[in-house]
């Protein structure tokens, strides 16, 4: 019986820190950058080039370089809390968690564009059927994670989408012009994407493809 509950009580506790870890990242940096390397991806018309494990891993990396201040922040907060050698009443968990959100808050709430607070805190109110709200649960709606949540994925996904549209563009470009060339020469049957690759992996690195991405996406949360 010990056993299975220590067994019970190590499930939960690495399930509840896998869940935090997921929605630490679904609410930071790595959404957008994640779609924007991934449409990169695409536009080299080979999606193992580069493998799906390295454009995590570079998304991972880039996301964490956003988010050190945030996480700074985020460890300075536990660190009060864990340099004191009792253990936590559930009142000072709360308080410890309420502060790690508010600092969350932040980051999500500064990035969050396109308007998208005021859509869903009206959709919120619509689906609740409120008839008339106050001016002070109106703010307090609309810093709740219930619309912030929403709000943010949305606007980082549409930038995302933005961003990689301008990054796709130029390889639609090449794979058009190798299309019709090809075609003219009566070449049909030779693969336009294979003939295209080279050209743009050329393209790629003249540009300094990489650095201008990363530096690009990060610079869009300055």
């Amino acid at each position: 019986m010990i056993d299975n509950y220590i067994f019970t009580t190590f499930d939960l506790s690495l399930l509840s820190s896998i869940a935090l870890i997921l929605l630490a990242l679904l609410f930071s940096s790595y959404v957008k950058i994640a779609v924007v390397l991934n449409i990169v991806r695409l536009g080299f018309g080979f999606t193992s080039l580069p493998t799906l494990f390295i454009t995590i891993g570079l998304a991972l990396t880039c996301s964490y370089f956003v988010m050190y201040p945030t996480l700074v922040e985020v460890s300075d907060v536990l660190k009060e809390n864990s340099s004191a050698q009792v253990k936590l009443s559930e009142p000072e968990k709360t308080v410890v968690f309420d502060k790690i959100s508010q600092i969350w808050k932040e980051f999500v709430t500064k990035h969050i564009k396109y308007n998208q607070i005021e859509t869903f805190s009206k959709l919120a109110i619509a689906v609740d059927k409120i008839e008339k709200i106050d001016e002070p649960d109106k703010e307090n709606l609309n810093s709740s994670w219930r619309v912030l949540a929403p709000a943010f994925l949305v606007s980082e996904l549409k930038e995302a989408f933005r961003m990689g549209f301008m990054l796709f563009l130029p390889f639609l470009i090449i794979d058009l012009v190798i299309g019709t060339v090809l075609a003219a020469i009566s070449l049909e049957n030779l693969s336009p994407y294979l003939v295209a690759l080279p050209l743009k992996l050329l393209l790629f690195i003249a540009v300094d493809g990489w650095s201008l991405i990363c530096k690009g996406i990060i610079s869009s949360y300055m």
